[in-house]
């Protein structure tokens, strides 16, 4: 039986899985939406499912739907467009719509690319796309929050207007998905299953694109319609592992508290991670956390160096990165570190800060990648005053690559006079094995080995990183 909509996360690269990766948020809200609201729908996360092109193309056009909704970040941007024109060519009638954190970006650029998109579509889509799904004329699509669509020879953007109770949102429906195909780094039970309990983020932070999908002001579930999710996961599918994938999880004390307060009193025997940033814990807050089950925060560290810091309008400092990491092992929480190198200002030898620093405050993860200008950014704009991107828009330009993730690191990466890109680049891989491959980490790493899973897991990520 046909579907009424497909809901697709794209692959980065056709012919690939993820090993470790979440469910996608944004298009699953979207997609239980339409559920249930009545439509028919499928929902494909190529992360995980892999496929080819042509095997991704005719598992969607076979439901004969009469829409097809992308979400995508920048990375995927060239296997949506292909995968959007092999649709076209197979059936015209199909109408097909981008949307994403690449789109609220750069908005109705992508028109200028491609014609086999009918329609783009930023900010939250939850009602907005059932809408659209619905809408019979030009007045009926002029009143659509988020859309971009053609009239004629212009093109129109209306209004995004942000939802703003976030509880009136059904939860998001884990039937649809591949649930025991998602894993992470250091989850401790499968299935794992992801939850935003906030949407907004009203910081400055140069290299981060969220604000043009989510908005500058906070706005926050309620912590029983949070935590009621998570007990329906849990009966319904067995999760016991959780990640939020909020931003800034602790921007908020009270509202912490009570989510604690509401997963304790119900005795809900869970595990759960998320993000936040290095000045918004204390010690009664995490003391708090490990009780209600959390077992590990990730936090964007970014660099070693307090005036790169500076120049990334971070907002945090070194010493409170330091003072962050020991709270968190007083407390027994377990610690991720993402740091960034080849920001703006930042030489050779602040990388070797930031280096240090990782392995200095004793982490049990760390992530290094280089510094990207995504379009829309503070540092998008930095970068082309001063003459560090080679294009414009360089994400446009496909490289041919059997590497994931090239494309960006060949086009939207950096590329200073005084910190070149294949040093940049050299100093990520140096990181990785100077952390990682540590006597002390590595027998840290044996000792808490529980079970085969667990050695699977590290194993895995070890190949990732070697």
């Amino acid at each position: 039986m046909a579907k009424d909509a497909v809901l697709i996360y794209p692959p980065i690269k056709f012919g690939s899985k993820e090993s470790f990766t979440y469910p996608p948020m944004g298009i699953l809200y979207i997609a239980t939406y339409a559920k249930k609201m009545g439509l028919s729908v499928k929902f494909i996360d190529s992360l995980i499912e892999g496929g080819t092109k042509e095997e991704i193309a005719a598992s969607i056009v076979n439901e004969n739907p009469k829409f097809v909704c992308f979400s995508i970040m920048t990375c995927q941007i060239h296997s949506a467009m292909k995968l959007a024109e092999m649709i076209k060519n197979a059936n015209k009638d199909i109408k097909i719509a981008f949307g994403g954190s690449h789109i609220a970006s750069t908005k109705e650029e992508l028109f200028h690319f491609t014609k086999d998109v009918d329609y783009l579509m930023y900010g939250e889509a939850e009602k907005s796309f059932y809408e659209l799904y619905n809408a019979k004329n030009e007045e009926d699509l002029s009143k659509i929050s988020g859309l971009i669509y053609r009239a004629g020879d212009a093109i129109k953007i209306n209004p995004n207007v942000p939802i703003q109770n976030l509880d009136e949102l059904p939860f998001p429906d884990l039937s649809l998905t591949k649930l025991y195909a998602y894993n992470g780094y250091y989850v401790k039970s499968l299935p794992v299953a992801t939850v935003m309990g906030t949407r907004g983020c009203p910081f400055r932070c140069t290299f981060c694109d969220q604000f043009a999908t989510m908005g500058r002001e906070f706005r926050f579930r309620s912590p029983k319609n949070i935590v009621d999710e998570i007990e329906h996961n849990h009966d319904t599918f067995g999760v016991r592992d959780f990640v939020f994938k909020d931003s800034t999880f602790t921007c908020n004390k009270p509202w912490v508290y009570d989510i604690c307060k509401e997963i304790v009193n119900r005795k809900l025997r869970i595990n759960w991670s998320c993000n936040t940033r290095v000045s918004m814990v204390d010690e009664p807050m995490l003391k708090a956390m490990k009780e209600a089950g959390c077992y590990m925060i990730a936090f964007g560290i970014e660099s070693g160096s307090q005036h790169v810091l500076n120049m990334m309008k971070k907002g945090t400092t070194v010493e409170q990165a330091y003072k962050a990491i020991r709270l968190c092992k007083e407390a027994n929480i377990e610690i991720t570190g993402y740091f960034m190198i080849g920001n703006p200002g930042e030489s050779e030898e602040d990388a070797i800060k930031t280096i240090e620093l990782a392995k200095e405050i004793d982490l049990d993860y760390a992530t290094f990648g280089v510094t990207i200008a995504y379009p829309n950014t503070e540092i998008y704009h930095w970068a082309l005053q001063n003459n560090c991107l080679k294009d414009r828009q360089w994400y446009m330009k496909e490289v041919d690559t059997d590497i994931v993730g090239t494309r960006e690191i060949n086009g939207g990466a950096l590329d200073k006079e005084d910190f070149p890109l294949d040093v940049q680049l050299e100093l990520c891989k140096r990181a990785n094995k100077e952390f990682y491959f540590r006597p002390s980490y590595i027998i840290k790493k044996i000792t808490k080995i529980r079970s085969f899973s667990d050695l699977t897991r590290n194993l895995k990520a070890a190949a990732e990183i070697m």
